[in-house]
């Protein structure tokens, strides 16, 4: 990752994917996760809704005024 851009580092960082991934093999494995991960299972797990509650409250609105305009 130190090979990127600036730019491009901020956004591999600041993803959803990776925090759902790693919320889905927390949940699968327990508690022998952390030791893979480096964090607590719940540190995923509220990225991830974080993460999830934000792209619904940005492109549901979009999607309904989209679909209003027909």
């Amino acid at each position: 990752m130190k090979t990127m851009p600036g730019w491009l580092q901020a956004l591999a960082r600041n993803q959803p994917i990776t925090p759902m991934v790693n919320a889905v093999r927390s949940l699968a494995e327990g508690p022998a996760s952390e030791r893979v991960i480096g964090h607590a299972v719940g540190h995923d797990v509220v990225a991830s809704l974080l993460w999830s509650i934000a792209l619904v409250a940005v492109f549901a609105p979009i999607a309904v005024l989209r679909y209003r305009r027909g």
